[in-house]
């Protein structure tokens, strides 16, 4: 059966719900261990011991990746509970792939009949409930009495377990997705590798590289606007459109994107108009590869300049090496944009979906 199938059938097994659903607290419904903090003196970057996080730096869509080790362990999480985190931001939340220590930032909760899923997307659901509960001064936090005194409504298991396994489809679907894109992106890239550059040339000589607008007087609308952590919002206007690298100017420094259609970009972003034909894929590798952390100019925030920029020494081809590249390239990036664009719908048909079944508007039956 085909992903579209199976994507229809989730929809037709929606249908009225009954009222058998009742308000309990969060402690009732599963088991909370509240993070402490290792010495610093016991972390690593080597591996070492047991997987660490101190808050949410390092949570993913749906899994944390680990950076920090710590050889002694305080508080534990088990893997497959979530994680979630109890200081600003609080109450976003992660499902750990591994046994894990946890910091004091964050917190594991485990549903006593052993179903995750439900529980991710329980708190996911309820996080506005949780944050209203803030009780820091100048930084939002909770304790274990507030996540365990949060009042939500939950159905009979069986219904839960459906809950968490429908929506956890549509992530998982969107991960293979993710990881899809990656290994073509990987290929991509030891095509231009494999390129052999006739000649050096300022970047300034071959694109412009311009900043990005304040968003704040736009309508909402269909148009991504991006700021250097990627996608901040859809807006009604676009800034440019077309192939172009976009470049962080502050903030995350080394998230540089390749975009190829209508778009905004907030003040903290880059775009770039290329000045010759077939440049763009290729000018995003080049400009990827570079360790524009190290080209920093800022001092409490990362912060990147045109003057930088433009100044660089860009390794070209020949026009025939880029027609090359661009052929060789292009059903791969064709096949990457097919993917994000399927990613957009179900990311829509999640966030449509999840409220719907956890107020129980509907509900999934046999």
């Amino acid at each position: 059966m085909s992903w579209k199938l199976k994507l229809r059938n989730v929809w037709g097994l929606l249908v009225l719900i009954s009222n058998n659903w009742e308000q309990i607290k969060i402690g009732e419904l599963c088991d909370i261990t509240m993070g402490q903090s290792p010495k610093s003196k016991y972390y690593n970057s080597s591996g070492e011991g047991m997987p660490f996080l101190q808050g949410t730096r390092t949570f993913g869509d749906k899994y944390p990746e680990f950076d920090t080790w710590t050889s002694y362990v305080t508080k534990e999480a088990t893997a497959g509970d979530v994680i979630m985190s109890v200081r600003a931001p609080v109450g976003n939340v992660n499902i750990t792939p591994l046994d894990m220590c946890l910091g004091r930032g964050v917190c594991g909760l485990r549903h006593k009949e052993g179903n995750q899923e439900f529980l991710y997307y329980l708190l996911q659901y309820n996080k506005e409930k949780l944050v209203s509960r803030e009780n820091g001064t100048i930084f939002g936090s909770v304790n274990k009495k507030d996540i365990a005194n949060l009042e939500v409504n939950v159905p009979p298991l069986a219904e839960q377990r459906k809950i968490g396994k429908t929506l956890a489809t549509i992530d998982n679907r969107i991960a293979i997705n993710k990881k899809i894109n990656h290994h073509l992106v990987q290929i991509a890239e030891a095509i231009y590798s494999s390129i052999k550059p006739a000649t050096f040339v300022r970047l300034s000589d071959i694109m412009t590289v311009s900043y990005g607008k304040d968003h704040k007087n736009l309508e909402e609308g269909i148009i991504p606007c991006y700021g250097s952590g990627g996608i901040m919002r859809y807006v009604n206007k676009s800034l440019y459109r077309g192939e172009s690298v976009l470049i962080p100017r502050k903030g995350s420094l080394q998230n540089v994107l390749y975009i190829n259609e209508n778009f905004w970009t907030l003040d903290t972003m880059f775009f770039t108009k290329m000045k010759i034909p077939n440049l763009a894929k290729y000018a995003y590798f080049y400009v990827k590869s570079l360790d524009l952390v190290n080209m920093n100019v800022g001092s409490a925030v990362p912060s990147m300049t045109t003057a930088v920029l433009n100044s660089l020494e860009m390794p070209l081809p020949t026009s025939e090496q880029l027609v090359e590249f661009e052929e060789k390239v292009r059903a791969l990036f064709m096949k990457i944009d097919l993917n994000n664009q399927e990613n957009k719908n179900l990311f829509t048909i999640r966030a449509t979906l999840l409220p719907q079944l956890m107020s129980r508007e509907v509900s999934i039956v046999d």
